[in-house]
């Protein structure tokens, strides 16, 4: 696959959406390992969900902060944070 991240970034969006969690998990680290990974903010939104259904749960919650950051007033930043409070009540992350 070519090193561009526009193609990287699909291709993690498809992986992870076909349960291929490694893969999504590597194409979605290219993107955000890019100088135009600003580009993608979704690709923290996705990781973070690569990363929660993979069990890591801190991993998870660093990629959705990163998310809300670059889009704090998007439906998908609703999920992160309501996603992020309940890990934190529940005690799964600090």
């Amino acid at each position: 696959m070519p090193e561009h991240a526009d193609a990287h970034y699909y291709h993690g969006i498809a992986a992870a959406n076909l349960g291929e969690l490694v893969k999504a998990e590597e194409s979605l680290r290219v993107v955000l390992g890019r100088p135009e990974a600003d580009r993608f903010p979704r690709a923290h939104f996705m990781s973070g969900n690569v990363f929660a259904q993979k069990g890591q749960l801190q991993d998870a919650a660093s990629e959705y902060q990163g998310y809300l950051e670059l889009e704090p007033d998007s439906r998908a930043a609703a999920v992160a944070e309501e996603q992020l409070e309940q890990w934190k009540s529940s005690g799964l992350i600090r």
